[in-house]
C-alpha cells in the first residue's frame, strides 16, 4: 500500500510538471516576444540621444576656455565636461573636500560677476551683487554658529549648492527674495544699534 501511495504520489507530480511545462511552452513565446528588441525604438531612442549630445556640443563650442581646454589636453570638451561633473558629484557626495568645493563655487563666481558689475556703467547689476553679498554674509554667519549641527544633516552640501546657485543664478534671483522678505525688514530695525556698536567699536562719535 504504501508503494502504491508512493508510486501515485510520483505520478501525479510527473503529470503535475508536465502540465507546468506545457503551459509554460504555451505561454513562452508571448513573454519572450514581448521581451524582444523593438528596432524601431531603439532607433528612435539612438536618434534622440544623437540629437541630444549634438545639442550639447553646439553649447559647449560658444565656451572658449573649453575650446582652448579641448586642443590643449586633445580630449573632447564633451568628455571634459561630463569627467568634471562625475568629480565634482564624487566630491561632492563622499564629503571630501566638499566644504571647500561649494564655498569656493559660492565665492569665485560671484565674485568675477561682482567685479564685471564694477566695471559696468550699469548700476542694476551693482545692486544685484551687493545684494547677493549680504545674504551670503548672514548666511555664513547662521552656519558658523550652527555648524555643529549642520554637519549631522545628509547631502547637506548638495542642500548648499543649490541653496547658493539659488541665491546669485540671474534666473532666480533668490538673494533678492531672500533680502526682500526677511533681512531688509530685520536689519533696518537693528541698523541703529548696529551702528552704535561699530562707532564703539572704531572710536569714532554718532
Amino acid at each position: 500500500e504504501t508503494r502504491s501511495y508512493s508510486g501515485a504520489w510520483r505520478v501525479d507530480a510527473c503529470l503535475g510538471a508536465c502540465g507546468s511545462c506545457a503551459w509554460a511552452a504555451r505561454a513562452g513565446p508571448p513573454i519572450l516576444s514581448g521581451c524582444q528588441d523593438n528596432p524601431e525604438t531603439t532607433a528612435k531612442m539612438s536618434d534622440q540621444i544623437k540629437v541630444f549630445l549634438d545639442k550639447c556640443k553646439a553649447d559647449l563650442d560658444k565656451v572658449p576656455a573649453l575650446q582652448k581646454a579641448e586642443e590643449s589636453t586633445g580630449v573632447d570638451k564633451l568628455y571634459l565636461v561630463t569627467g568634471a561633473v562625475v568629480l565634482f558629484m564624487f566630491i561632492l557626495y563622499s564629503g571630501f573636500g566638499a566644504g571647500f568645493l561649494v564655498n569656493l563655487m559660492g565665492f569665485v563666481y560671484p565674485a568675477y560677476q561682482s567685479f564685471r558689475a564694477i566695471e559696468s556703467p550699469d548700476t542694476k547689476d551693482d545692486t544685484q551683487w551687493l545684494v547677493y553679498w549680504v545674504v551670503y554674509s548672514a548666511f555664513s554667519i547662521v552656519e558658523t554658529f550652527s555648524d555643529v549641527v549642520l554637519a549631522w544633516i545628509p547631502f547637506y552640501f548638495s542642500f548648499k549648492i543649490a541653496f547658493l546657485f539659488y541665491c546669485f543664478m540671474p534666473q532666480t534671483e533668490g538673494a533678492k527674495v531672500l533680502y526682500d522678505n526677511f533681512l531688509r525688514d530685520f536689519l533696518k530695525k537693528q541698523e541703529s544699534a548696529i551702528n552704535t556698536e561699530l562707532n564703539k567699536a572704531t572710536g569714532k562719535d554718532d
